[in-house]
């Protein structure tokens, strides 16, 4: 995955919004890039996000008993994947499949500070919900980082998965993370900033 300037201004649902909300929007929102077959959403998972398709296509596809996976809309870019997360119980009643590659953007809704050695150490699997809050759309941002395995493979070992995860002036990143943020199709971003300074940029926002 690689990072893109964000234009929400560019996807037709934002063309008639003003300037002032694509400029409080902007910033919370973040791209994915899925490859062909994987998955954007499944039937029961939480929707709690809203996903605007860029570019490529995606399959809506239901599933019923005994029957074969029923495809039953394709949508491309310009448009918007399901209303799920707006309306309760806010589950997908779908699953989503990538017909082709996907760029596309989601909100991020705030963002968690963690000390890697320390959170390893004393968050367990079920006190890891308490990290997100009210949703999981968040930045986890962890300081003292020497490789970056330990945090992406508590992540990955937990259902609960972050919006995206920022390593605050890391050592040498071991490939490792990185390949398992690429499992689980989770931006990893790293910044020379120590987590202190990017606490401080984050609320100038």
């Amino acid at each position: 995955m690689t990072d893109v300037p964000l234009r929400l201004e560019d996807h037709r649902f934002f063309h008639e919004i003003g300037g002032d909300l694509l400029a409080l929007l902007g910033p919370m929102a973040v791209e994915r890039t899925y490859e062909a077959g994987d998955m954007l959403v499944r039937d029961g998972d939480p929707a709690d996000r809203f996903v605007l398709v860029f570019e490529g296509k995606v399959a809506l596809e239901i599933v019923l008993p005994d029957r074969p996976r029923v495809t039953i809309q394709t949508i491309g870019g310009g448009e918007v994947l399901g209303w799920s997360w707006l309306l309760p119980p806010h589950q997908w009643r779908l699953d989503a499949r990538a017909v082709s590659r996907v760029d596309l953007h989601r909100d991020i809704h705030g963002f968690t500070i963690l000390d890697a050695p320390r959170a390893i150490l004393s968050i367990d699997a079920s006190r890891f919900v308490e990290v997100y809050g009210w949703t999981t759309q968040r930045a986890l941002i962890f300081s003292n980082v020497k490789y970056g395995r330990s945090p992406m493979v508590a992540i990955r070992a937990h259902p609960l998965k972050p919006a995206a995860v920022v390593f605050a002036a890391p050592g040498r990143i071991d490939p490792l993370a990185v390949r398992l943020s690429e499992v689980e199709n989770i931006p990893l971003l790293t910044t020379t900033l120590a987590a202190p300074a990017v606490l401080e940029r984050l609320e100038e926002l």
